[in-house]
């Protein structure tokens, strides 16, 4: 096992399934960006209005999961050119590389749904009363920005954000999680019963089939 460099570039394009991951990342990089854009745009906007100071060294800090993740994003362009790429045997290339395409789709499907849910909805006082991806996971932006994370990761075959995405962004995020429901609680008392109630990650299988498609089957 290695990872690719200059010299195996070529080798990685007579990989076929590598092709298919550069057309899906083409296809989709648009949607990718955008959404990069909007996650970028948000997050400096609130962390430099609650940064006292608003000097740029407090506001980086602050951005440690954008940080990370934009390091994610520049080693999967790296990986889809070619560089970087770890070298295995096709068949568990293929299986890494198919899970990856379905994380990456559904992460940024489920990622814009939820934008246009917010941006449908902003006049509400907050997003974490029990409605539409808030009544099964508690912090559904983080949830489909890690599927985002993982699935570019292993759809291009990327140790170095596959490492990354466990042993960095994703014990920031629980950080970060932790210190804005900290503020919750203090603005926000029935928050506790909330939080009680709906996981942070992860949905409840059970619950998810009861809200999803029981409901939707009685019309409720």
């Amino acid at each position: 096992m290695f990872l690719t460099s200059i010299n195996e570039i070529i080798n990685v394009w007579a990989n076929d399934a590598n092709k298919l991951i550069v057309f899906v990342s083409l296809i989709n990089i648009p949607f990718l960006l955008y959404m990069l854009i909007r996650i970028y745009k948000k997050a400096i906007a609130g962390y430099s209005k609650n940064v006292e100071k608003k000097n740029v060294i407090s506001i980086l800090i602050n951005l440690n999961v954008e940080i990370i993740f934009l390091l994610i994003f520049i080693s999967y362009i790296s990986c889809n050119v070619g560089i970087g790429q770890v070298i295995i045997k096709p068949i568990y290339d293929s299986l890494l590389r198919g899970i990856g395409v379905v994380l990456y789709i559904n992460g940024i499907l489920l990622h814009y749904l939820l934008y246009k849910y917010e941006k449908n909805n902003n006049s509400k006082k907050g997003f974490y009363y029990k409605e539409s991806f808030y009544s099964v996971i508690r912090h559904p932006e983080y949830t489909f920005l890690l599927m985002i994370a993982i699935g570019i990761s292993l759809m291009t075959v990327n140790i170095f954000g596959i490492i990354l995405c466990f042993l960095v962004l994703l014990p920031f995020i629980f950080i970060r999680i932790i210190n804005e429901e900290k503020q919750l609680l203090k603005k926000e008392k029935t928050y506790i019963d909330y939080k009680t109630d709906v996981p942070m990650f992860l949905p409840d299988i059970k619950k998810l089939i009861r809200h999803f498609f029981i409901k939707r089957l009685k019309g409720d």
